[in-house]
């Protein structure tokens, strides 16, 4: 099983059954999260890859330590993911987001490092669960300072 295989929906069968096994373990480890927000953040963490470097890495994926061509701070993926979020959802994103269980930027830290945890994600030594404290007011970003904007041709 890859890593991203958790979050697959197609899987059947034996990999049914370990998909929701591998689930449940995150579930476990931190309840104050659905498994859409992590979900949500596996997403961002490609959203964000592709934002700081273009492309992601045929070679391994999300969850490369930062010795990796493709890596991105806590910084980058916060904003990455309010960016993701707001094109997702519009106005409504912070109220998706919180019914998940994502209120802060130390929030989506949190969720990182359960999934360093349990190894479906991987920190270089310079990373800190610190990087994703208070890197923006996440109410603010996303409901006050939302706008619409129309693609003008």
């Amino acid at each position: 099983m890859t890593r991203d295989s958790i979050w697959n929906h197609s899987q059947t069968g034996p990999e049914a059954k370990s998909v929701r096994e591998e689930q449940a373990k995150l579930l476990a480890r931190d309840p104050r999260f659905s498994i859409h927000a992590y979900r949500f953040v596996m997403q961002a963490l490609r959203v964000a890859t592709i934002k700081y470097h273009g492309a992601l890495s045929t070679t391994g994926g999300a969850g490369k330590s930062s010795e990796t061509p493709d890596h991105v701070s806590g910084q980058q993926l916060s904003y990455a993911a309010a960016e993701y979020a707001t094109q997702e959802y519009g106005y409504l994103a912070y109220r998706v987001l919180t019914h998940w269980g994502i209120r802060t930027t130390g929030d989506i830290g949190d969720i990182v490092y359960n999934m360093i945890e349990e190894n479906h994600m991987q920190r270089s030594p310079a990373d800190s669960r610190a990087d994703f404290e208070d890197v923006f007011d996440f109410k603010q970003v996303l409901e006050n300072e939302f706008r619409v904007t129309l693609d003008e041709e």
